[in-house]
């Protein structure tokens, strides 16, 4: 339970950095299982991406999950506007582990091709 644990915290860690890219903060929600997992989308924040991934097993904590994100998008005073793209399977945390391997690795050859292109800057 720790290791997974530290796992998640460092998966969250790096998820939250900003990166050069994009200069956005970028919100991973992975097995939301309380409603504090939501209350980070509460409002929005410049600084952060509208689009958020979720990753999770179908079930009622995920819908809960949703529901919470759905009625602060929806309710009449100062709505957000949070883009949920959903995961769903057994499989979630190899799941998230995998695509953050492969956005590191597209990162990577878009820093390369920068150095390329401009070697004078950095």
């Amino acid at each position: 339970m720790k290791i997974k644990l530290l796992l998640v915290s460092s998966i969250l860690f790096a998820a939250c950095s900003t990166e050069r890219v994009q200069d956005k903060v970028k919100l991973i929600t992975l097995d939301p299982g309380h409603f504090h997992a939501a209350l980070i989308q509460k409002s929005m924040y410049p600084e952060v991406d509208t689009n958020v991934h979720v990753y999770a097993a179908e079930g009622r904590d995920l819908q809960l999950h949703m529901d919470r994100i759905n009625g602060y998008n929806n309710r009449d005073e100062n709505p957000t506007t949070w883009n949920q793209t959903v995961y769903t399977g057994n499989d979630f945390f190899d799941k998230i582990i995998a695509e953050k391997k492969r956005q590191r690795r597209s990162i990577g050859r878009e820093q390369q091709t920068q150095n390329r292109l401009y070697p004078d800057i950095g």
